[in-house]
């Protein structure tokens, strides 16, 4: 189906059929195949490229109600989440989370120049809500007790959180390279969000670090007493733990939002370094 409207999508014949090709796929969204979500959001994606003006709001403002029905990440996003759905009517199947940020991160970079004002008004603050700083954490952060719960997500859920966010960091560079203008209102949440997630590393404390350096200035001599095997097993296990961490695809996608709002400005013949002279809030109570 993606092969066939990518090919033969504006020919009078297809064109016919869009409205029909749609709602399927956005159906199969909901599917508990991934292969087959991942498929629909490919024909979604194509699809945007052909469709008219008004399939493609009907489109966007369907994808929306998903994501704000969708299930967070973080003890804010989750909270946000569940008081959406408390207060939803629709009768729609809740889409995979995955896929439907997925398809509307593809919508946005194939058509982002064609949506209206008040529809990225309405996805940049859902897109934050996958991305609040005060889930942005790094080993060094002391955690409150309702953190501490967070915290104890079990690996797949903290990978789930890693790839929608890495989603959501992937759409801000989208949107600010394809409609800078619509942007601007949200600019600086967007840079407040990728500045948090820069230095996003919930698995490394870098003052960890600096305390063990000087624990071993004072007990070197107990470092004689490993041998040699449990020094490669310690590395190997080391290696393992880097394998399974992919918060460096988070950090990656903000620094790539944060490229992005530079080169924006230069497109627009702004100064960019009038975006480094203001205050942005990172954490509670914290800001840079």
């Amino acid at each position: 189906m993606t092969h066939l409207v990518s090919r033969f999508g504006t020919m009078p014949n297809v064109k016919r059929q869009h409205d029909a090709i749609l709602q399927i796929s956005l159906l199969q969204l909901s599917s508990t195949e991934t292969v087959v979500r991942k498929r629909a959001g490919s024909t979604i994606g194509v699809m945007s490229r052909v469709l008219s003006d008004a399939l493609l709001h009907q489109l966007v403002d369907r994808l929306l109600r998903q994501i704000d029905l969708a299930e967070g990440v973080g003890k804010s996003g989750k909270r946000r989440a569940r008081a959406a759905r408390a207060n939803s009517t629709t009768t729609d199947p809740i889409a995979d989370t995955r896929a439907i940020l997925r398809t509307m991160c593809t919508v946005s970079g194939e058509v982002g120049h064609r949506l209206t004002q008040s529809q990225i008004d309405c996805i940049i603050p859902i897109f934050l809500r996958f991305c609040d700083a005060e889930d942005a954490m790094s080993g060094d952060d002391e955690a409150s007790e309702d953190e501490s719960v967070s915290m104890e997500e079990t690996e797949e859920a903290v990978e789930l959180a890693n790839e929608l966010r890495e989603s959501c960091f992937a759409g801000f560079s989208s949107f600010v390279l394809r409609c800078p203008k619509e942007v601007m209102p949200h600019l600086k949440s967007i840079v407040g969000a990728s500045l948090a997630y820069m230095r996003y590393d919930p698995n490394y404390s870098y003052g960890d670090e600096e305390e063990g350096e000087e624990e071993d200035g004072d007990e070197s001599s107990g470092v004689e007493e490993f041998s040699e095997d449990e020094d490669e097993y310690s590395e190997e296990e080391d290696e393992e733990d880097d394998d399974d961490d992919a918060s460096w695809k988070v950090r990656r996608g903000a620094i790539q939002a944060l490229t992005a709002v530079v080169e924006s400005t230069k497109l627009q013949n702004m100064d960019p370094s009038s975006l480094w002279t203001e205050e942005y809030s990172w954490r509670k109570d914290q800001s840079m």
